[in-house]
């Protein structure tokens, strides 16, 4: 029986580069944003910030005074949040001009490490940090202060290993060192759900929002599961692996998830339907495979949609290749199962209705948000008043209700 993976997708190495770090590069980062600007942290205390393609550091960001744990730009790529050995989080504001290397808010409320940081949906001011000391703190930028204190109590002893808020920002999902994520509702700051994967003590390295539908991926370093938040079921889950880093869902594909190693990035369809016997299939199936062994650690990677104004579709990887060097290589995503050129504006829905007719059993919701109201939400600054402690969807954005933060909040009734 021949193989079922194709070897469709091709790989190509864009740059290379010596990052400036005088010791190996400990975190790194994609901007969301525009997918051109990066960031590294170090063991030498100091962050670098580039656009890809230019080796010179754009910003140096130099006032921590223990090793950098954990680094994230904002939605806007205006500001960033790093997280540091002594348990400090510190937040730069990149367009300060002069001031820029030194940190405009420091919060230090961990007794330990901060391993992961995550900002808050729609450019709002508050960012969320996870550390060994089992606890993830929610910083309200306004304030300089906590807005909330996140620990489970019936087992507090876990390290936090990431965090991820979901699309419509009520939830923050916590993944620890023992295989378990838990889900947080932050409306009443506590834990309402946990889930683990199949292999007890494992971390979980990365956790991933889809951006239309219900569906968060999880990443251990032997699988990555997917969840439906609907009804909390397991979807599917990819075969045993080795040295897998992270998984990104990409809109345009609905039912696709991509994963990556440090030796291939695969692309899965985690819809999984009932096998022949009538029995439920929750083995995911892969449709493309690219070896990429000589990459080196892989650190993060990001999927650049299509537009109707831009047919780029590609995947953007970010490589450590030596104890301070990094490298950038991008997939070509047109290649993949039923891609076709965006000629419109709503070419994404009609790739949504392909999937059902597909799958016909799936009938899941499929929502696109007007590209207008998106951008408005991503870009505009938030009135400071209208957020106050509350953690409703509907209080991000002043000028428009946007689709995609909307969907995640129409299933369980939020007001």
């Amino acid at each position: 029986m021949s193989d079922p993976i194709k070897h469709r997708l091709r790989s190509t190495k864009r740059h290379e580069w010596y990052a400036g770090h005088s010791s190996r590069i400990t975190c790194a980062t994609i901007g969301r944003l525009s997918h051109r600007v990066l960031a590294t942290g170090s063991d030498d205390t100091t962050s670098n910030i580039f656009r890809i393609g230019k080796p010179t550091p754009i910003f140096t960001l130099n006032d921590n005074t223990t090793p950098i744990t954990a680094i994230q730009f904002d939605v806007t790529e205006v500001r960033i949040a790093t997280g540091s050995l002594g348990g400090t989080t510190k937040i730069y504001d990149l367009g300060s001009g002069s001031k820029v290397n030194k940190a405009y808010r420091s919060f230090s409320g961990h007794k330990s490490a901060v391993t992961t940081i995550d900002w808050y949906p729609n450019a709002s001011p508050f960012v969320a940090s996870g550390s060994n000391d089992a606890s993830v703190k929610l910083w309200d930028l306004r304030k300089q202060g906590c807005a909330q204190h996140l620990v489970d109590k019936n087992d507090p002893a876990q390290a936090i290993s990431c965090i991820k808020f979901a699309p419509d920002g009520r939830w923050l999902f916590a993944g620890n060192t023992t295989s378990t994520v838990k889900l947080y509702d932050l409306q009443v700051g506590k834990s309402i759900q946990s889930f683990t994967t199949n292999r007890p003590r494992e971390i979980i390295l990365s956790i991933e929002c889809h951006p239309v539908e219900l569906i968060v991926a999880v990443t251990t370093p032997s699988a990555v599961y997917v969840w439906d938040m609907e009804d909390f079921t397991l979807l599917s889950v990819t075969p045993t692996d080795r040295h897998l880093r992270t998984a990104v869902f990409t809109e345009y594909h609905p039912d696709m998830v991509l994963t990556g190693s440090d030796t291939h990035v695969k692309a899965w369809n985690y819809y999984c339907n009932t096998d022949a016997g009538g029995g439920s299939n929750q083995t995911a199936t892969a449709t493309d495979v690219v070896e990429c062994s000589k990459w080196g650690n892989l650190l993060d990677m990001t999927v650049t949609e299509p537009s109707a104004e831009s047919a780029v579709y590609e995947l953007t990887a970010l490589t450590r290749t030596g104890e301070g060097s990094v490298a950038i290589h991008t997939i070509d995503l047109t290649a993949t199962e039923y891609y076709q050129p965006p000629q419109r504006q709503n070419q994404r829905e009609s790739t949504a209705q392909l999937m059902l007719v597909l799958y016909p059993q799936r009938r899941r919701t499929q929502i696109k948000p007007p590209e207008t109201a998106y951008n408005l939400c991503r870009t505009q600054l938030l009135n400071p008043s209208q957020l106050a402690y509350c953690f409703s969807p509907r209080c991000l954005c002043s000028r428009c209700q946007c689709p995609r933060t909307m969907h995640w909040s129409a299933t369980h009734g939020l007001h």
